[in-house]
């Protein structure tokens, strides 16, 4: 460690953390007597991780101070390109170099090494020999003699499959099967909607994500996971059939837009790929964006993402997607702006850094007239004393009106434009507070395609999300009431309400102009001393009560205790359905009170509330 810079005190003490520890073995479920371990990094140790990526680190140097010396020759896809010999993450290594005889003794020596001076030794029999435009019996042979495995394309590396062509969907099956193996282990049977809906938004959407953010999903393969996102959520399970109250293009809408707030897969794998178009323009250094250039550089015309058609992979198949997606009639590099730093990184003719278009289209005559189509802020713009002034090398063409107009144009450019010194920054969607974002993206997508309506429900945080659902589901109609039930050709040998008997069941009927249910509301209306009014559905009842109340924090409330009052009677109508019970108007209105009371006790931490108060007048302390 004393050649990696670390100061002998310090190796010191690492050492003595290794050699200080004691282990014993489980024999039969007695452990033995205790050892010293004298070396080696121990397993659950916290200080273990930090020390292997130390170890590793040497490695890297050593592979690279061998193809400095010319003893390892690694892959360059240029002339000018970076050479690439090896990938490392963890204990995972993918070595690569051209296809020799003594390249691939020489890496053998370097792994024979490391071994000597770690302790770390390759496992050969996990290990593989691939050969790229080698015979098949050349690799064999080699794989012989290092005693590797012959490895053949695609196979697995960081959970990704490398050499497939991802546009299959037979490739995106374990993607799927992760999905569908996640579900049968969930006891949905026991989990309310509220709970089968976080589940989906926190676990099911997250699943897959890893594949999103680097590879363009077919659509048959979105459409497999999102049908069994949506039979999960009114099912409960795979298994079986059941109706699907609300339609899946809405529930995937944001709350704000009345869905439930599930991220459709498509804008999730859109929003993704799109931060490889940040992570491009401002990752400068980073090794990935110049083995890109290398590769797919060189094109005469400027493109927000380099890609050569005549290569097949990946990056071709993401660039042609983003090119050809289209937010509002736009392409999605127009949604990319620039905020003017150093100029150092940002084209001066392409890039979107003063006003809303490109300066080649803004200034198309002398656009036409620069020979430097790929010259930067920094190297047309420069500072005179100052004051800002045009590189000498760019002559302006005047000798036409519109030429003389753009001149113009270009003096009051240069009064506007200021360096900041900073790093060029780049913000999405015109919005100059907030660093780009996926789910900026997202944000910028629902915003164009999903309109609001007219009257949309407000969820309140208070009261648990299935209870919300629940009012989500009444304010659409969706509510398995027996009217609904005979509209989706369920046969019921009677359609009217349980709780009257003197109407068909709709869902207006049973929450609203219910005889039982009017009653319910005017002793709620009491409670919370409001002036008991007829309404002919939930959405009127809640806005015709809220013109009533004066502060937003007595909106909030009135509005949960409405919920609360919705859930109470689906409950009373569902126990007097399915066991005989007697339906009690003031029951329900005691259940009310208390399950208002301790939803808003334990979830409200802005207030605590006293139940003798609560009791009387839910609104006391507002």
């Amino acid at each position: 460690m004393d050649q990696m810079g670390f100061p002998p005190r310090w190796c010191l003490w690492i050492r003595g953390i290794i050699q200080s520890a004691r282990s014993a073995v489980l024999v039969n479920g007695s452990p033995t007597f205790e050892f010293y371990c004298q070396k080696g990094l121990r397993q659950g140790d916290p200080l273990s991780p930090f020390l292997f990526l130390i170890v590793m680190e040497a490695l890297t140097n050593m592979i690279l101070r061998a193809c400095r010396l010319g003893d390892v020759e690694g892959i360059k896809v240029s002339d000018e390109g970076p050479s690439i010999s090896h990938m490392l993450y963890a204990d995972d290594a993918l070595i690569m170099g051209t296809w020799s005889r003594n390249n691939i003794v020489m890496n053998t020596r370097l792994l024979r090494i490391f071994f000597m001076c770690s302790g770390l030794k390759i496992n050969v029999h996990k290990s593989h020999l691939f050969g790229l435009g080698v015979s098949d019996t050349e690799v064999s042979s080699m794989a012989e003699v290092l005693g590797y495995k012959v490895g053949s394309l695609p196979f697995q590396y960081l959970g990704i499959k490398v050499g497939a062509n991802m546009n299959r969907s037979s490739h995106w099956d374990p993607v799927v099967e992760t999905v569908r193996n996640r579900l049968q282990s969930w006891k949905a049977k026991v989990l309310s909607i509220g709970g089968r809906l976080t589940l989906i938004k926190s676990v099911l959407s997250s699943l897959p994500v890893y594949y999103l953010s680097l590879f363009k999903a077919p659509g048959v393969v979105l459409e497999n996971i999102e049908r069994m996102m949506n039979k999960f959520l009114w099912t409960g399970s795979r298994e079986g059939r059941g109706i699907h109250w609300v339609s899946w293009d809405i529930v995937t809408r944001p709350k704000r837009f009345g869905g439930l707030g599930i991220s459709k897969l498509s804008e999730v794998n859109l929003a993704l790929l799109v931060k490889w178009m940040c992570w491009f323009k401002t990752d400068h250094e980073g090794w990935w964006r110049k083995f890109i250039i290398s590769l797919h550089g060189g094109r005469n015309r400027w493109a927000f993402l380099p890609v050569k058609k005549a290569l097949a992979g990946n990056w071709k198949s993401v660039v042609n997607f983003l090119e050809k997606t289209r937010i509002n009639g736009e392409s999605i590099d127009k949604f990319f702006t620039c905020q003017l730093g150093d100029g150092s990184r940002i084209n001066f003719w392409k890039d979107i850094w003063y006003g809303t278009t490109p300066l080649c289209i803004r200034w198309p005559i002398l656009y036409s007239k620069d020979r430097n189509k790929k010259v930067s802020v920094k190297e047309r713009i420069r500072f005179d004393g100052t004051v800002l002034v045009l590189d000498d090398s760019w002559e302006l063409d005047a000798s036409t009106v519109e030429g003389i107009s753009e001149v113009q144009d270009v003096s009051y450019m240069l009064s506007q434009v200021k360096y900041s010194g900073c790093t060029d920054r780049w913000i999405w969607d015109q919005n100059p507070n907030a660093d780009f974002s996926v789910a900026a993206v997202k944000n910028s997508l629902r915003r164009y395609i999903y309109t609001q309506q007219a009257h949309q429900m407000i969820w309140v945080k208070w009261v648990p999300i299935k209870v919300n659902i629940l009012m989500w589901r009444i304010e659409k109609g969706r509510v398995p009431t027996r009217l609904e039930l005979v509209k989706r050709r369920m046969v019921l040998p009677d359609s009217r309400c349980p709780l009257c008997r003197l109407e068909e069941e709709s869902v207006n009927h049973l929450f609203i102009t219910c005889e039982f249910s009017f009653a319910v509301w005017s002793l709620i209306w009491r409670w919370c001393k409001l002036i008991p009014v007829h309404f002919d559905s939930i959405t009127d009842l809640v806005q015709g009560q809220e013109l009533l109340l004066a502060s937003a924090r007595g909106k909030e409330l009135f509005r949960g205790i409405t919920m609360v009052t919705c859930w109470a009677i689906w409950k009373e109508r569902n126990e007097m359905v399915f066991q005989n019970s007697t339906p009690k108007v003031v029951e329900v209105v005691s259940r009310v009170k208390s399950m208002s009371f301790l939803w808003f006790n334990s979830r409200a931490y802005s207030l605590k509330v006293v139940w003798k108060e609560w009791v009387k007048y839910p609104m006391y302390m507002l």
